[in-house]
């Protein structure tokens, strides 16, 4: 005696949306707990201060201003898409203020504002865009700060 091929099909078809569910659920998920301007790291704010400063040197990103009584820093790259009829890239400004939570804690908060490098009638000029909500320029820093800062 088989199954009735309704069953069979209502079994099919609830699986198929419960793996269809866990799918589109999960990069949702996943993406809410990487998409953040702030992070908390075991360092205190003097040793995390430090190491930003080594991974700018590291990653040749130019140091524009530093004041260690504030925690803050500035690092500037500029980001060549290659060279179209307007557009030679980006000049995009990271900056860090590192918050102490506690003594062996601290948060570290990442701005970045992006400039788009721009060449009209012989004329090379910077276009400020602004602070960007544009998760994909915060994303790779922190995940790279992340691992230096275990």
């Amino acid at each position: 005696m088989g199954l009735p091929i309704n069953f069979i099909y209502q079994t099919l078809k609830s699986t198929l949306l419960f793996l269809l569910s866990i799918f589109v659920l999960t990069p949702c998920i996943k993406g809410q707990e990487t998409e953040t301007k702030s992070f908390q790291v075991p360092l205190n704010s003097e040793v995390a201060f430090e190491k930003i400063i080594d991974f700018a040197l590291d990653k040749g990103l130019f140091i524009s201003h530093l004041e260690k009584k504030a925690n803050f820093l500035q690092l500037n790259k500029l980001s060549k898409n290659g060279k179209s009829l307007v557009s030679y890239g980006k000049r995009i400004t990271y900056n860090f203020l590192i918050r102490k939570k506690d003594g062996s804690t601290s948060i570290i908060f990442l701005q970045v504002k992006v400039e788009d490098h721009m060449y009209k009638n012989y004329v090379s000029y910077y276009v400020d865009k602004g602070i960007t909500n544009d998760y994909s320029y915060y994303t790779p820093i922190i995940q790279e700060l992340k691992m230096i800062m275990k």
